[in-house]
Order: C-alpha cells, then sequence, then structure tokens
C-alpha cells in the first residue's frame, strides 16, 4: 500500500478536533476509545478524493459508520472517472442538472472554489490520459 491508501478519520466537535486516526485501504474496521459521549461530525479524507463527512453519536455501544469516499471528478459517485462525469458537470453549469454538496466537492477539480467549463474539460483530459488530480 502507498500513502495514497491512508485514510484519515477524524472526530470534531464544535469545529475542534477531538479524535483522529488514519487507516489504509478502503474497507476496515476500527475502534475509538478515550471520547467522550456525544454528537460528533467525522470526517473522512483521502488523498485526491472528495472528503466525506457524517454526524455520529457515540454512546457506550460500538458505533458503526459505513462511509464511501470517491475520486475527485467522479461527480456520479459510481466508482469511475468518465464523460458520464464530465457531462454532469456541463449540464451543471448550464442549469440542467443539480449537485448535491458531494457532487459538487467532486466536481471542482482544480481547487478555484468554482465549477466551471475548465473542471469538465479536466476531467476530459484526464479520462484520455492527459491529466491527473493527485
Amino acid at each position: 500500500m502507498t500513502a495514497d491508501d491512508t485514510v484519515t478519520i477524524q472526530l470534531e466537535k464544535s469545529g475542534v478536533a477531538v479524535y483522529e486516526t488514519t487507516v489504509k485501504g478502503n474497507s476496515t474496521d476500527y475502534s475509538i476509545s478515550g471520547v467522550a459521549n456525544g454528537t460528533y461530525t467525522m470526517r473522512v479524507s483521502k488523498k485526491s478524493h472528495a472528503d466525506r463527512e457524517y454526524t455520529v453519536k457515540v454512546l457506550s455501544a460500538d458505533v458503526t459508520q459505513n462511509v464511501e469516499i470517491f475520486p475527485i471528478g467522479d461527480v456520479n459517485s459510481d466508482g469511475d472517472i468518465s464523460v458520464v462525469d464530465a457531462t454532469l458537470v456541463q449540464k451543471y453549469i448550464v442549469g440542467l442538472e443539480k449537485l448535491t454538496d458531494l457532487q459538487k466537492k467532486s466536481a471542482e477539480v482544480n481547487g478555484d472554489g468554482e465549477i466551471s467549463v475548465v473542471d469538465a474539460t479536466l476531467i476530459q483530459k484526464y479520462i484520455v490520459g492527459l491529466e491527473n488530480f493527485s
């Protein structure tokens, strides 16, 4: 496994990180200890992927949270960056498609804070091997 396989899991309460761990790969079980009972924001992040956030309640019992993360550029979250993703971006730009917050994070590939034709073009370049989002 490489550094690109590292997934960071962080629990936040009131905007302050109270717990952080890293795991390898896309599927793992882990336990969190030393965290007080309460409701937290769980942030899951991986290099070149859109961060995911979940609300989790930590109680005296084990907490299970299934998470999915998808690469930047995978706008429809099907696990593959394809012409479908570039088309979704193009349709969003002209108002023919609505995107969820996660889709917007995945669509904004160049990091300028805006979803534009540049992002759609970069996705198209990625598909043919002329661009790398890492």
